[in-house]
């Protein structure tokens, strides 16, 4: 797969992608973990559940089979806009999200992911002079 992006002179960042139907989304979950046994955290960004559903939904389940065994998720939502053309992308970001121990978002995916609780809290942030 390949990523361009172009900078804007006020720090607005466009992308373009080019991922789906490379090798880049043609891993599977594994079938056998056997080698899997002492992994203690799986870190899944974003942008690899939105390259394609269906490589989306293989990371989930590589997720599942890994938390099985103990292992905790970090997740960086690492959400592109520009990668957000199947609704059940968004889905499957939500999924991984519920499903994390560690989170570590952007204030984009925080507006995103949380407009109407992250606009309140930006009214208090707002009071307390505190910006994010």
């Amino acid at each position: 797969g390949a990523a361009f992006v172009t900078y804007f002179k006020n720090g607005d960042r466009k992308f373009i992608f080019h991922i789906n139907h490379t090798p880049a989304v043609a891993a599977k979950a594994p079938e056998n973990t056997d080698d899997f046994n002492d992994t203690k955290y799986f870190h899944v960004m974003g942008c690899s559940l939105m390259a394609s559903v269906e490589f989306g939904k293989e990371v989930v389940k590589t997720m599942h089979l890994l938390k099985e065994k103990g292992a905790k998720v970090s997740f960086d939502p690492n959400v592109r806009l520009e990668m957000l053309k199947d609704p059940e992308a968004m889905e499957i970001v939500k999924q991984v999200y519920k499903e994390s121990n560690i989170f570590m978002p952007g204030v984009s995916e925080l507006k995103m992911i949380w407009k109407k609780q992250f606009e309140k809290y930006s009214r208090i942030t707002k009071i307390w002079n505190f910006s994010f």
